[in-house]
């Protein structure tokens, strides 16, 4: 039998690509009071359409192709036509925590997602983390909550972040333990969410924090999952306000390292985020009443020489805001987005309706360029939604240990046509009957190396549907004998 000229690779189910796949369920933010906006035009547009009032804490994700799913404030979910989904009332996500939820899919599973809760300071943290789970495709595709406030474990901090394992499958949710029993300082608690749901027992790390501390303030990943950073508030201790960082294994989910940058006196931390590429740490700072002749400041801090002392010792300001003035501003949260850009949000002494913007977040120093009232949105809380840290890696890739391999380029027998495409491609072996070919099969696999689709080849040319397939980036392989032919599917 004469061979059929392919490309020949070497296959295995893990993949390795240059595009973060995820990076389109951020492109909906809903927060603060009705604030929302759409990302996915590349540019910020104002959505006047929620339901939720937020003071703090809020998250919202969309699917793959960049559509809305839905939003929470931590108690309730409303569904991406802003109703309140049928049990999706009474969640036990304060609605005064930092982090009151976090949404996230369940690996290899886009029909479930994960809705992750922790109560707030003013509870003492009595209802603990705990999850909720949504099934998108129930109620005509608008979802349904269909499990609600399961403990894992209390009292809970403010305190919610998550990013990849390092298989690049499962996902590390992270969050910190109130007062543990015997224990001087607080702990961290780290879950991980497989393809068959949360792994109940946690992975234990020590923080270096006592607990003279507030619950509040946020907990951030870096965009590689190799570091965290937590900005703890003070409550009774005006001069041990600090930003903690620490190092994370994201294939164990330990925790180490860890070392403390010290605020100026009387301020106290709240938002910090990384910078895209994580050579920046970006965190704000406020102060109470109790405080009123103290300035609200952003600070930089350069990461790129994993020197404590040094990273210390690089500490810059870059925006600071007189809070005696009648418009002085509170700086809150800040978080990345998919225009590689960090949005800032902020109070005062009259409700705000603009985020500034960190317009060149890598840069060091004033040239990561603050820009004042950059985009429009809303009304503003003090929070901005959670997502999964990961998801703003730029060019995220899941660790590989094999990956697609190739061997030899040959002439193109094999026509895959239009790619990307939306409702169908055409697949076309144009040797098809001089080969009389009887032993030709095609599986379509995604990124997760799970088959999604399997079909006799019989004929030279046929169509391929998506069928019920979202959005994303899939994997043809084509056997025919011992040969094999992988081509890359991207379905808009």
């Amino acid at each position: 039998m004469k061979k059929l000229p392919l490309i020949f690779l070497f296959f295995s189910f893990s993949f390795c690509f240059s595009q973060n796949p995820d990076i389109k369920r951020t492109y909906h933010w809903y927060f603060g009071n009705g604030a929302a906006l759409d990302f996915s035009s590349g540019t910020p547009v104002p959505i006047t359409n929620s339901a939720m009032t937020a003071e703090e804490g809020s998250a919202s994700i969309s699917d793959t192709c960049g559509d809305l799913l839905f939003y929470t404030d931590g108690d309730t979910v409303w569904n991406r036509n802003n109703q309140a989904m049928p049990n999706g009332t009474g969640l036990m996500g304060c609605w005064s925590s930092t982090q009151s939820s976090l949404i996230v899919p369940q690996p290899g599973n886009d029909s479930i997602y994960y809705i992750f809760l922790t109560d707030c300071g003013e509870n003492l943290g009595a209802n603990g983390l705990r999850y909720s789970t949504v099934n998108i495709n129930l109620n005509g595709g608008s979802g349904d909550v269909v499990q609600k406030n399961v403990l894992l474990y209390a009292p809970s901090m403010e305190k919610l972040a998550a990013t990849y394992h390092s298989n690049g499958t499962d996902i590390w949710i992270l969050s910190c333990h109130r007062f543990p029993i015997g224990l001087p300082t607080y702990q961290y608690y780290a879950y991980l969410l497989k393809t068959a749901g949360v792994d109940t027992t946690p992975v234990i790390s020590p923080s270096i924090a006592y607990k003279n501390k507030y619950e509040d303030g946020y907990l951030r990943f870096s965009h590689q999952g190799n570091k965290v950073a937590n900005a703890w508030h003070a409550g009774n201790c005006i001069y041990c306000d600090t930003l903690e960082i620490l190092d994370f294994d994201n294939n164990t989910g330990f925790l180490s390292n860890s070392y403390t940058l010290m605020s100026d006196t009387a301020h106290l931390h709240y938002g910090v985020v990384f910078s895209p590429d994580d050579s920046k740490l970006y965190h704000s700072i406020f102060s109470e009443l109790f405080y009123p002749d103290v300035h609200y400041k952003i600070f930089q801090y350069d990461l790129s020489s994993n020197n404590p002392a040094i990273i210390a010792a690089s500490k810059t300001l870059i925006q600071a805001s007189d809070s005696t003035n009648t418009l002085g501003t509170n700086y809150g949260a800040l978080q990345n987005n998919s225009d590689g850009k960090i949005y800032v949000t902020k109070m005062g002494n009259i409700w705000m309706d603009t985020l500034d913007v960190i317009t060149n977040p890598n840069a060091a120093g004033l040239a990561c360029n603050y820009l004042v009232n950059g985009t429009y949105c809303g009304h503003l809380g003090f929070g901005l939604p959670n997502f999964v840290d990961s998801y703003f890696k730029g060019n995220w890739q899941p660790p590989c240990s094999t990956g697609i391999e190739e061997d030899v380029a040959a002439e193109n027998n094999i026509l895959i046509y239009p790619s990307p495409f939306s409702d169908y491609t055409t697949l076309r072996i144009s040797n098809f009957d001089e080969l009389r070919i009887t032993n030709a099969e095609l599986k379509i696999y995604d990124v997760l190396g799970h088959i999604v689709l399997q079909s006799a080849i019989k004929n030279p040319q046929s169509e391929i549907h998506r069928g019920n397939l979202n959005c994303g980036i899939y994997f043809l392989k084509i056997q025919i004998g011992n040969y094999n032919y992988i081509h890359k599917l991207i379905i808009f």
